[in-house]
């Protein structure tokens, strides 16, 4: 292993040639500490959800957050979401009952329409349709 370590105007770093990264040490203030460590504390309480791969859902935010953007979710979309992260399948009654609270105006083309909408916001075959029945994530898809 090809290691360097040096010190260099008070910062000591440690290069490792092989796996090409550098590990740096900077001496930072108090005031500094503090910022950091508010950070670090609010990042943690994101709780995101990794949804499949690079994909992650942010309930707190009501997005998916993906390589590429950010995707903001309608309050039923995040229910949705929700529930197929839950459910292994989400029957359109299930989807009737708690997305749109049981409302029986609701027709075949809306949950069409909602579900083709959706789908533009999440990674590409995540979701499957169970033919007379509902949905499910794909299997590739991890609910963690």
């Amino acid at each position: 292993m090809s290691v360097l370590n040096s010190r260099i105007h008070g910062l000591e770093y440690f290069r490792n040639k092989e796996e090409n990264f550098f590990n740096i040490k900077i001496p930072i203030s108090i005031e500094n500490q503090l910022i950091i460590e508010s950070f670090l504390n609010e990042f943690q309480e994101l709780n995101l959800k990794k949804i499949i791969d690079d994909w992650f859902i942010d309930e707190k935010n009501c997005s998916i957050i993906s390589p590429n953007k950010t995707q903001f979710l309608t309050k039923r979309e995040l229910i949705f979401i929700q529930l197929l992260l839950k459910n292994k399948i989400v029957t359109y009654e299930k989807m009737l009952y708690t997305i749109w609270e049981d409302n029986l105006n609701i027709t075949d083309n809306a949950i069409k329409s909602f579900v083709k909408n959706f789908k533009k916001k999440m990674p590409p075959s995540l979701l499957e349709n169970i033919n007379g029945i509902g949905y499910r994530l794909s299997h590739n898809a991890l609910s963690s």
